[in-house]
């Protein structure tokens, strides 16, 4: 039984690759590397055979080689010799039969050629100066015919122990070398009889003692940019190579491998350090103080007198005002075009602002659209002052109001003030002219007093001593005077005129108020629009409206105006406002009822009945002591008669 299944297992064997075998491997092809190529006279060629099919045919080849003279050859590794006597342009065949398949096979055509030749071998650099301890690359060229191979073998002489150079020409060269001269030699393998030196002369290494970076101190703007260099000092000419870094920078702040600073335009003002650190000795670097700036943005033109052409090198605010202080002459306009915002610090227009010459106006415009100018820091964002400049006496022929303006503001002027500030946003005095046109704005100012007994003396415009405000148009609006202190009044929310001269031609008063914050025992809240202690004329078609106060006794007031006891209001005939004007009168500190006595004048000038019934009492005026409110009842403005325009009881 067991012998007859060992007979069955037998005749079962595999089928196509005997008992127990796979599949048979079959060759599709045989692939010869490289092919053609060139193989000089007395050369060698190493070739390779890819042998492709199904089931892993093996790559086992047997190599033939013919075409050629006796001694041509090709080994069983595939490596093909050329004699030397094989003669140029002799086409030699190189097959490789597959050992599984002696059927298939692939081959490759050699041309045989000339051998190469080597006329010289250049050794770069020479001469070369490294110093002890040093190290410096070397590279060869080998020159000749049908491209010889660049291979060199590489020695040096002269030197001793330690000093030595590598198969890929990098000499080292010993700490303890003697200065003198080594020999590098670069010899070729094509022909060994072949070869190129280079001198090399060994120097006592260089020493740095200090780095120096230009510029030192430079001030950089957000978002800018400034290229740096490095001068390395030492002896025997150190390597000018640095690293450089720049302390202090967030993300975005950079330096390069050359020196060129990046500044984030996020980057807040204040300094950076840029250090450069020699690569010869790294314990030594420089450094440079950086200040970081606000960018400086193109803004205004400068114009004089009716030129068309602007003034050259001229593109901020404060340059164009430094020019006219170092420039101006006597009797000339000089316009300042705003493109776009600016900020200023609070600035003196003064004799020596306008070079120290006489009837110099400058004239403040917004170009193409509404323009500001910001107010950086506290104070009076213009100061207009020309008390040394010479006397404007009053001619009764023409008036005390024709003077030029020193400052003149435009259309699509807008001087923008802030909160808690502890000034009026404009200030004119001492004989000083701010002249107002169609188009301009004062707006935005909180002047705050601190302290017992501080006054709030004007929200937007402060007028006092003999100085005029012409406002022929534009709008003075959401200003405040508020005391923050014990015992301090508020003045003026739009406009506070103390013993000035105050014009109002046309334009508009309006949302501004006055408050007192602190103790109100001795305090008060006169005009929110406008306070007058001095010569107020109005005409035309000038508009004040009610203030934003509340009119809760003296702590707050909407009134529009506030006559104190040396002010009225002379109206001109040629009044067209179209709003009626409240007036709170002040009363007399003499006395402990109203002031009301036939030489008391709210109104004067070029009275008509008309244009005394625009303008109506208010609410209410303040007693003597204490000070509270005391509502106007009883009293009116005669609008008719020899006593037309004063006060007067019903």
């Amino acid at each position: 039984m067991l012998l007859i299944l060992a007979a069955f297992l037998v005749g079962c064997g595999d089928a196509e690759g005997g008992p127990g075998g796979g599949s048979t491997p079959t060759v599709l092809s045989v692939t010869v590397t490289p092919n053609p190529v060139n193989v000089g006279q007395g050369r060698t060629q190493q070739f390779s055979a890819a042998v492709t099919g199904t089931n892993s045919p093996a790559q086992t080849v047997t190599w033939t080689v013919t075409g050629g003279g006796t001694g041509t050859s090709i080994s069983d590794g595939g490596l093909l010799t050329v004699v030397v006597s094989e003669a140029v342009s002799t086409t030699l065949t190189v097959t490789a039969t597959s050992t599984v398949d002696t059927t298939k096979s692939g081959t490759a055509t050699v041309t045989v050629t000339a051998p190469p030749t080597v006329s010289s071998v250049t050794v770069t650099p020479n001469p070369a100066s490294v110093g002890q301890g040093g190290t410096q690359q070397f590279s060869a060229a080998v020159a000749g015919t049908n491209s010889p191979a660049q291979t060199v073998t590489w020695t040096v002489t002269g030197g001793g122990t330690g000093t030595s150079i590598n198969n890929s020409g990098l000499l080292t060269v010993a700490g303890g070398q003697g200065t003198g001269t080594l020999t590098v030699t670069a010899t070729s393998t094509v022909d060994t009889t072949k070869s190129g030196s280079a001198v090399v002369t060994v120097t006592v290494p260089p020493t740095v003692s200090s780095v120096t970076v230009t510029p030192n101190t430079i001030n950089v703007e957000q978002g800018g940019t400034q290229q740096f260099s490095a001068a390395v000092n030492g002896t025997n000419s150190p390597a000018q190579t640095v690293t450089w870094t720049v302390a202090g920078g967030i993300t975005g702040t950079s330096i390069s491998s050359n020196g060129l600073l990046t500044v984030a335009a996020g980057q807040s003002t204040g300094t950076l350090t840029v250090t450069a650190t020699s690569t010869v000795n790294t314990t030594k670097s420089g450094s440079a103080v950086v200040t970081v700036t606000l960018p400086v943005v193109t803004n205004a033109e400068l114009y004089i007198g009716e030129a068309t052409t602007a003034v050259a090198d001229i593109s901020t605010l404060t340059e164009a005002l430094t020019y006219i202080k170092s420039n101006a002459v006597n009797d000339t306009v000089y316009t300042i075009k705003l493109t776009a915002d600016a900020v200023l610090a609070p600035t003196t227009l003064n004799a020596a602002a306008v070079n120290n010459k006489t009837e110099v106006i400058i004239k403040l415009e917004g170009s193409g659209a509404e323009r500001k100018i910001s107010l950086s820091g506290n104070g009076a964002l213009f100061t207009i002052n020309f008390s040394n400049r010479y006397s404007f006496p009053y001619d009764p022929a023409v008036g005390p109001y024709n003077y030029k303006p020193n400052l003149s503001l435009g259309n699509n002027i807008t001087l923008l003030g802030k909160n808690n500030n502890n000034s009026a946003l404009v200030v004119v005095q001492n004989y000083g002219v701010l002249q107002m046109e169609s188009g301009a704005k004062i707006s935005g100012n909180h002047n705050k007093s601190t302290g017992s007994y501080a006054d709030a003396e004007g929200g937007g415009v402060m007028v006092e001593y003999s100085a005029t405000f012409t406002m022929n148009g534009g709008e003075i609006s959401d200003n405040f005077a508020e005391t923050g202190g014990n015992n301090g009044s508020a003045y003026g929310g739009g406009v506070f005129n103390y013993r000035g001269r105050f014009l109002m031609n046309g334009g508009i008063i309006r949302n501004n108020r006055a408050k007192v914050a602190g103790s109100v025992s001795q305090a008060e809240a006169e005009g929110a629009g406008v306070c007058n202690d001095g010569t107020f004329l109005i005409g035309g078609t000038a508009i004040i409206e009610p203030g934003t106060g509340t009119d809760t006794a003296q702590n707050q007031t909407r009134n529009t105006i506030f006559l104190k006891l040396n002010g009225d209001i002379q109206v001109k005939a040629n009044f067209t406002g179209s709003a009626v004007v409240d007036l709170t009168a002040e009363q007399s500190t003499l006395a402990a009822s109203p002031y009301v006595t036939s030489s008391r004048a709210v109104l004067e000038g070029d009275l008509t009945t008309a244009l005394v019934n625009k303008f109506t009492l208010g609410n209410f005026q303040y007693s003597n002591n204490p000070y509270t409110s005391v509502p106007i009842t009883g009293y009116h403005i005669e609008n008719s008669g020899t006593n037309i325009g004063k006060l007067a009881a019903n």
